[in-house]
């Protein structure tokens, strides 16, 4: 019973270690405890969201309800459908 104890432990600190380095990195692992916008319309995106596909479930990430930009959980555009939305930029 200790053994599982250790190993999960260990499974733990492993797995906050890597979500500290993403963190500090910004690659897929971390995460971003700070107010993402939209990079096109520069709305604010929510807190908590609804992901509209699997890579933004498990990733992170929303698309924007204004201009509809996809955006990765840092802040950067990934996609955006100039077909819907604004239309242009407003920058």
């Amino acid at each position: 019973m200790m053994i599982m104890l250790v190993i999960v432990l260990v499974l733990l600190a492993v797995v906050a270690m890597l979500v500290a380095h993403g963190a500090s990195i910004r690659n897929r692992l971390g995460m971003d405890p700070g107010t993402i916008t939209c990079p096109y319309c520069h709305a604010v995106l929510p807190a908590f969201r609804w992901p509209h596909s699997w890579r933004q479930a498990i990733l992170g990430g929303w698309t924007c309800s204004i201009c509809t930009t996809k955006v990765d959980k840092w802040g950067h555009e990934i996609g955006h459908n100039p077909s819907h939305g604004l239309g242009g930029k407003t920058s």
